[in-house]
């Protein structure tokens, strides 16, 4: 087990580090690093060309790394257990679309806020159920100490390229929009 400055510096070293959320333990590594990225592929053994969320700590960092369309949504949904599919911006995403995620962890926003955008991906190998506690963290990483995931379940995945959100994967709580709240 390792702490919240362990974690930063093994992130700022270019490797890996398993970190909590309040859905699943995730994999972290910084986005800016290719090598580190593939290397969450390989040891997930995640098909190559599957994308990885990214998570961030706050609404301006994200703007680095995407387009926010319907920034009122983000703003009303973040941090919480929800992937967002937006357009990329700049050179990070895959096929110009990026999944963003903000989540609602203390212990993990301090690490992204620290370190940067993060890979989102559950800290289990490719197929098998994601970790929902530390005991429950099977892969071979640096694992932060950290409380029990509160929702114990992936998060829902909303596409918000359109004009209306799709729903690609139900999370752990609703995602529900007023009478055309989407808006701007």
């Amino acid at each position: 087990m390792i702490g919240l400055d362990q974690a930063i510096d093994i992130i700022e070293e270019g490797l890996l580090v398993v970190y909590p959320t309040e859905t699943v333990y995730g994999i972290g590594a910084s986005i800016k690093s290719l090598e580190a990225v593939n290397w969450v592929y390989e040891v997930k053994g995640t098909p190559d060309g599957t994308p990885f969320p990214v998570a961030v700590s706050s609404l301006e960092m994200a703007k680095e790394i995407a387009v926010l369309n319907h920034e009122n949504v983000l703003r009303r949904y973040l941090p919480g257990p929800f992937t967002f599919i937006l357009p990329s911006a700049g050179e990070f995403g895959w096929q110009g679309t990026i999944g963003l995620r903000m989540p609602d962890s203390a212990l993990a926003l301090k690490l992204i806020d620290s370190v940067g955008p993060i890979t989102s991906t559950s800290a289990n190998k490719h197929g098998s159920p994601p970790p929902k506690s530390v005991g429950e963290v099977t892969v071979e990483l640096p694992v932060m100490s950290g409380p029990p995931c509160r929702f114990a379940k992936p998060s829902g995945v909303i596409d918000l390229r359109g004009d209306e959100p799709q729903v690609h994967r139900e999370g752990p709580i609703g995602f529900e929009l007023g009478h055309w709240e989407i808006g701007t």
